[in-house]
């Protein structure tokens, strides 16, 4: 069956998700302690003892992040599985070029821990939140943001599913708009307003970072999370990392893009949490009813239907 891999960015984590780390999956153990070695956290006790508030900061979050989706990918390596082509939401793209082996496994992982450092800096000094939008159209949140200063529309998940994002008073003034106007509101676990133009000094820093760092061509497609279209090259996936911090982030356009160009018949959630899953099903239910989505059973090695 032609099969996209997919990984979840911010958001996704959960207090006790480290639970699977307990049942001894030598995926997990290995790809774990790389991640410790690499980034200096004890990122197994805090996947499985951390609070919401540790799991938020993104120098926990995002090393967490990548190798959960990393242990995923080799698991299903090891039973011979290959994608027809790759998508991650945010931070998940990160994930994403690594199972495109457009990234070395070290490469990866050291990223996050300078990824998540960069964003928990920028989030300390520069306060904001995000929050998922339900039941109103693009245009109608569009709107909303466009009337309060300080606020953005942030992702464009579905024909009514869209992030916003903002300072803490814009956003107050957005959500209770939404509401007014029908919408379930909800606000994300994360530190700061990412994927807005209040995020452009961490992006720039992130381009710095990634400029010495290898990229190789994607052995398979990369649906991008700024443009929503495939990419196979190294300098535009590339771009594509470091720009997204502070671009929307057009998952509903690589979702219909990567169905209806690669022909792909099962989307496989990655990585940590379930959430994903949850919303692209929503999503593809109107536009690709046929087309099947599983969560991969992080450590255990079957699928569980969303």
């Amino acid at each position: 069956m032609t099969t996209a891999w997919l990984f979840p960015g911010q958001g996704s984590q959960s207090s006790g998700m480290g639970r699977v780390l307990l049942l001894g999956d030598a995926c997990e153990a290995r790809v774990f302690a790389r991640a410790e070695a690499i980034c200096g956290l004890p990122l197994r006790r805090l996947s499985l003892e951390g609070d919401a508030g540790q799991l938020r900061d993104c120098r926990v979050l995002e090393p967490l992040l990548a190798a959960f989706g990393i242990a995923d990918v080799e698991r299903l390596r090891q039973g011979k599985a290959r994608p027809r082509c790759v998508a991650g939401y945010s931070a998940g793209e990160l994930v994403a070029l690594y199972a495109a082996e457009v990234l070395a496994l070290d490469d990866v992982l050291a990223l996050a821990a300078q990824r998540g450092r960069v964003m928990q800096a920028f989030a300390t000094r520069c306060p904001g939140r995000m929050s998922v939008i339900v039941g109103l159209s693009g245009g109608q949140v569009t709107e909303l943001v466009g009337g309060a200063a300080g606020a953005y529309l942030a992702g464009w998940n579905g024909a009514d599913h869209m992030t916003v994002a903002g300072s803490e008073p814009a956003l107050r003034v957005i959500e209770g708009r939404a509401r007014a106007a029908g919408a379930i509101v909800m606000p994300l676990e994360i530190a700061a307003a990412w994927h807005s133009p209040l995020a452009a000094s961490a992006a720039d820093r992130m381009r710095e970072l990634l400029a010495d760092v290898v990229f190789r061509p994607a052995r398979v497609p990369v649906y991008g999370a700024v443009t929503g279209r495939a990419e196979v090259r190294p300098d535009a996936l590339r771009h594509s990392l470091w720009s997204h911090v502070a671009r929307p982030v057009l998952w509903e356009a690589a979702l219909r893009n990567l169905i209806a160009e690669q022909g792909v018949r099962l989307l496989v959630a990655m990585g940590a949490g379930r959430g994903l899953a949850a919303m692209v099903r929503r999503h593809t239910n109107r536009f690709a009813p046929d087309v099947d989505i599983h969560v991969f059973s992080s450590p255990l090695k079957e699928h569980a239907h969303a």
